[in-house]
This record gives C-alpha cells, structure tokens and sequence, in this order.
C-alpha cells in the first residue's frame, strides 16, 4: 500500500456473513493524500454497518469509496469486500467475479493488499459454479497464481486450504491431503487448519482408514474446543465410532419418548434440518415434532417428500412444486422447443447439488431433469423413471428406480448398482435412500437400514435382527441427522423413533 495503513482480516466462516475488516492503526501522514482520512472514515462506516448485517448501507458506503476516492488506500479493500458480499450472500457469483477482476486486472489495485484474496475470490466464485474438471482446475490456476504471486501473504492459509477443497471435488484426494496438510504444518494458528483438518478428516475414512480420520477430527476437538469446527468433528467422529467402533449389535439404539402417530395420516417422509429440528409430511401437510419449529414448515397437502434447499430451509414437494415457508412456491417447467412449456404435475423426488442446482424426477417424464435454484432449466441430467433420489458429497447421486434398482450416478454418468442381494444381506423393496458427509449410502426397506461404504460393500444393517430389542415393524419413512442419528416413522407401531 502506498501509506502506513495497516488492515488485519477477521477470518469468517465459509458461507456465513459478510467478512470484515478491522483499522487498528491511524493513517501514517508520509504519504497522505487529500480526501484518504475521508475515504478511511467512510470505508470504515461501511464494516460497521456490514457488522450490523445492514447491507445496503455498507454498500453505499463501499461504492463511494470506490467512486469518490479511488486513489485511497482502502478503495481496494472496499471492491474486495464487494465481491465477497456477492459470492457470500447475495450469490451473484457474474458480480462477485466482475469486483475480485477489478482488483487483479488493474495496475495500481494488483500491487496492494486486497490482491491476494481476490484470487481466492476468483476461485471460489468458480467452484460454486459447478464441480466438473474445467471449473475446477481453472480455480486451482487462480489459486496458484495469487499463491506465485504473494507468497507470504496473510491469505496464504486460506489459498491452501481451496486448493484443497479443489482437488477434493476433483477426486484427487493424495493431492488434497497435501494442501490440507501443509495448512495444518505450516499454518497451524489459523482457523483454516481446523477446517484442513476436518477435510483430511473427511478424506483419510473415505480411503479406507476410519480410525486415522478419528484421530484427525479428535485433534480438532482438542485445539479449538470451543470453536464451531469442532462441533462438527465431534459430529463426524460420532458417525465413524458408530460404523467402525461401536459393537454392531449396539449401533443404533432407541433414545427419548417416540412421537405418536396414532393421531396422523402415514407418515411419507421425515428430515431433520441443521438445528436438529424434526420435520415430518403427511397426506394432511407438513409439520414438525417440535413446536417452535412447526411455524417453519412448508404448507401444502399431500407433499409426496421433504428436503432441503441450498440455504437449509426445509422444502416440500407438493405435486409439480417445491414449497416452502412464506416463499412462492417453485413450479417446475420442462421447455419444449415449437410447443408450449409443460408443467411438471406429480414430482416423485428432488435433490440439490453442491452448486445448489435442483435435480427432479417427474412421475410422467423419463429422464431426472437439472434445474437451477430459482427453477432454470438448465437439461437432462440423467435418463431413467426413479422413485427416490439422494445427492451425496461431491455429487454423488444414488437413485432407486422404478424397477427397485439401486444405482449410483455422478454428473449424469452411471458408476454402478448396489445389488439388492448380496451374501450376508437382502434388500426387499428398498424405499429410500440418503447419504451422510463420508459418503456412506444409507438404504431403507420396510424392515430394516442397510448402510454401504464408498467401496459399495456393507458397513452395516440394522437391525442385526427381527428381535433386536426396539426393531421396526413396517417403516415407512427416515432421515438422518448431522450426528448420523437415525429417525423411522414405524407405520407398525405408530410412532417415530430416534436410534443413537
């Protein structure tokens, strides 16, 4: 910068609310220029009201900034807040790339400190586009080149870490545990090397070593144990106890008062959002067994499934709609080229992407159809009449069909089946399916939960048997939980179940 002003970032979650930041030192006077304590001053109006989550406030202030001083030495740091405002919260990624490009792309803004994470800018803004090997290797190039370009810049933590979550998506997983790894070596003040560590946790069960991956996610309990990353690894650890720890006749056991459904219509399908809120559909509607959260439940009757959208909010599938609280419901158009647009009528299942993309399944068509989050059609995504539809990590789908398949896709592309048979098991009519973060495939027949890994082998079942003690008799419906909790709505004894 081109005077003594010295700015220092407050590391955000990804996702979450505008990232500031914070003047802990006055203006030098050596290289003051007139209106820089008036740019200064208003940059930093912008951060409080950004603070106070007034947006358009900061906004204004950001854009003046920009337009009335753009000499300053903040004017850069207010284009570079911009376009993370845009990637992080209105998720208009065409504007978070056109701000983070005016930092890199110009003569003067290139050689101060908001470059740096520009790049990262650039880079994410091309992962939340979409996953394929394009998209992704050209964010990795941009990645490399803030990295080649400031080398010990404060972002360098955080340009690591993307890179490693890059090469994740790409299925390069040797090349992600790398980048992961020198967070964690080199950077391991941070909060980015909680979050490697948790990636390298992800990573290191998915390749076949559970109890490394424990003890990778245990390290995060222990050095940031107050911190939201370690939630989430005790979140994971709890899973891979579970399947991989844990006496298999003792995995899943009843907990808490079942709810009743004595009073209800059968139960079509349960989800459990972030909070651990339970929801449940019926031929009456949606509704949920805790109170407070009742009031955020999508309104419709006869909703034929439930699910979350790229935000997390609970979502209903109400014939040819998605429905959810106080939003317009999403009606889904098929275009066709020389005729009028056809209206899907009956949507059997729905899913979302990482990109936040809706894959849906029309009883009357014969392809599962992409359509964007605001209801874009964006083309097939894959051939075939399914019942049930889950996305997985790394947009891993796994379908059962109308012949009561089990298949697994990835980008439209078959990868295989899970056979219904094998020699220590046997699927009967399989009538749902999810995924937890592993990638671990959970499969539902009336009688019992069949969980396979990666390598499409079974992990477990339960129940072991028909007279493990809580068993369900005719299930109906189930979700799980962050925790790998399971719910059943047990049609046989009229009532949902929580199995810890």
């Amino acid at each position: 910068m081109t005077m003594d002003l010295r700015l220092r970032r407050r590391l955000a979650l990804p996702g979450a609310a505008l990232t500031l930041w914070v003047l802990v030192s006055p203006l030098g006077a050596a290289a003051q220029q007139p209106g820089d304590e008036l740019a200064v001053r208003r940059f930093q109006t912008g951060l409080n009201f950004a603070r106070d989550g007034r947006y358009t406030e900061a906004l204004t202030d950001f854009e003046a900034v920009i337009a009335l001083y753009p000499s300053s030495p903040v004017a850069d740091n207010a284009l570079l807040e911009i376009a993370r405002y845009h990637l992080e919260i209105t998720e208009d990624l065409d504007r978070a790339v056109a701000y983070a490009g005016r930092i890199v792309d110009n003569a003067g803004y290139s050689l101060q400190d908001a470059a740096p994470e520009a790049y990262v800018v650039l880079a994410r803004s091309l992962m939340a586009r979409g996953h394929t090997s394009e998209q992704l290797d050209a964010a990795l190039g941009q990645l490399q080149r803030g990295l080649g370009l400031w080398p010990d810049a404060p972002v360098v933590p955080q340009t690591l870490f993307f890179s490693g979550e890059a090469q994740r998506h790409a299925g390069r997983f040797a090349e992600a545990l790398t980048e992961y790894g020198r967070v964690t070596a080199e950077y391991a003040d941070t909060v980015w090397a909680a979050r490697a560590s948790l990636g390298a946790g992800v990573l290191r069960a998915v390749t076949g070593d559970p109890v490394a991956a424990m003890a990778e996610l245990q390290r995060v309990r222990d050095r940031w144990p107050d911190s939201p990353e370690a939630e989430t690894a005790l979140e994971r650890i709890t899973i891979l106890y579970r399947l991989y720890v844990r006496s298999p006749a003792r995995a899943f056991t009843p907990v808490g008062a079942p709810v009743s459904t004595r009073r209800m219509s059968r139960v079509q399908a349960l989800l459990v959002n972030a909070e651990g809120q339970l929801f449940f559909a019926t031929d009456s509607g949606v509704g949920a067994t805790d109170p407070a959260a009742a009031i955020r439940a999508p309104v419709g009757r006869r909703p034929r499934g439930l699910v979350l959208d790229r935000h997390g909010v609970v979502t209903a599938i109400v014939r040819g709609t998605l429905t959810a609280r106080d939003t317009p419901p999403l009606q889904m158009t098929l275009p066709r080229p020389g005729r009028d647009p056809k209206e899907f009528r009956e949507i059997d299942a729905a899913g979302v992407t990482a990109v936040g993309d809706w894959l849906i399944m029309d009883r009357d068509e014969r392809d599962i159809h992409r359509f964007s989050a605001t209801g874009e059609y964006r083309g097939v995504f894959a051939s075939g009449r399914v019942r049930r539809l889950a996305v997985g990590p790394d947009d891993l789908v796994a379908v059962v069909d109308r012949d009561r398949r089990i298949r697994l896709l990835r980008e439209g592309q078959e990868l295989g089946e899970i056979p219904r048979k094998g020699s220590n098991y046997e699927i009967d009519d399989p009538i749902d399916v999810a995924f937890d973060v592993f990638g671990h495939l959970y499969i539902v027949d009336e009688k019992r939960v069949f969980i396979f890994g990666r390598d499409r082998q079974l992990v477990l079942q339960f129940p072991a048997s028909d007279d493990t003690p809580g068993a369900p008799r005719k299930i109906t419906a189930f979700a799980l939980d962050r925790f790998g909790n399971l719910f059943i709505a047990d049609d046989g004894q009229k009532q949902i179940v929580r199995y810890q």
